[in-house]
């Protein structure tokens, strides 16, 4: 399937490494059954907390922005913006970007959508010693199963049929490996994927150890002790279409949608809306 999907590629700069390829990048990989690995040097590991936080004081510092944390929208009545305390906000354009978040503002518009909620689980494994690095980001096999990029390669069927023999409960839980080391040293490891419209509050044991034990099939850390779990939930579009916009009425924008990359893409999703509607306005 790796060797189909980069013939099929129109990104450049995509590799077939040789086992021996990937345990030089990454010396931690079980070498137990390794064939071979795909790098693409196109991905992008954001650290989502720290780069919310950065943007959030660099808005608070510009003369023509107002920053109003805990301050929810609860109406939008044409291009006034209602929020939770009573104030009124006039705007020449609203732009909501609500998350997962259907019911509050313009409820029609996300029912007549193919929005689905998507509701995952993660861990962070740590800290790993100083000494270690993980290298590139890592995604095992099930991996495959998972994203629309891979959707027409041709051995994706009889990948699937193989896996679902023996992943069947992984796969049940929409399980696949993706790992990562933040700056501080430790592993942020995912995750699961179960699709609908509400969800029970509480997390699934069971679902956090299949995670951990594919995770310990491909990688060996120094450190496996689970340090932190949670829970996430985001919007995605049913089609796979990476973002939804929509015009409720004039001068309302929505965009959400954006899947499970959505905290590190908002960046740059964020930035191309802005400059979009300054160059119309211009």
């Amino acid at each position: 399937m790796l060797e189909e999907f980069v013939a099929r590629s129109e990104l450049t700069g995509l590799e077939l490494w040789t086992p021996d390829r990937v345990r030089a990048a990454v010396p931690h990989v079980v070498q137990r059954r390794l064939v071979g690995a795909l790098f693409s040097p196109h991905e992008m590991n954001l650290d989502a907390p720290a780069a919310i936080a950065g943007l959030t004081r660099w808005l608070a510092r510009q003369p023509r922005a107002n920053v109003l944390p805990g301050t929810p929208a609860v109406a939008v009545d044409g291009r006034t913006v209602l929020c939770a305390d009573g104030s009124r906000h006039a705007a020449g354009h609203v732009v909501i970007c609500s998350g997962d978040e259907f019911r509050l503002l313009f409820p029609a518009a996300f029912a007549a959508s193919d929005l689905v909620r998507c509701r995952l689980q993660m861990m962070s494994l740590g800290p790993q010693p100083a000494s270690f690095r993980l290298g590139p980001v890592l995604a095992a096999g099930l991996t495959l199963l998972h994203y629309h990029a891979f959707r027409d390669c041709p051995t994706l069927p009889a990948l699937r049929a193989r896996l679902e023999r023996t992943h069947g409960p992984l796969i049940a839980q929409g399980i696949h490996v993706l790992v990562s080391q933040g700056d501080d040293g430790r592993l942020v490891v995912g995750d699961s994927h179960a699709y609908g419209q509400e969800f029970a509050p509480w997390s699934e044991p069971t679902v956090d150890a299949l995670i951990l034990g594919e995770l310990l099939r491909v990688l060996d850390p120094p450190n496996r002790e689970v340090e932190r779990r949670w829970t996430g939930c985001y919007a995605m579009r049913r089609s796979g279409e990476p973002i939804f916009r929509a015009e409720p009425q004039p001068g309302v924008e929505i965009v959400t949608g954006v899947g499970g990359s959505g905290m590190t893409r908002s960046m740059a999703i964020g930035e191309a809306t802005i400059t979009r509607r300054l160059a119309g306005s211009s």
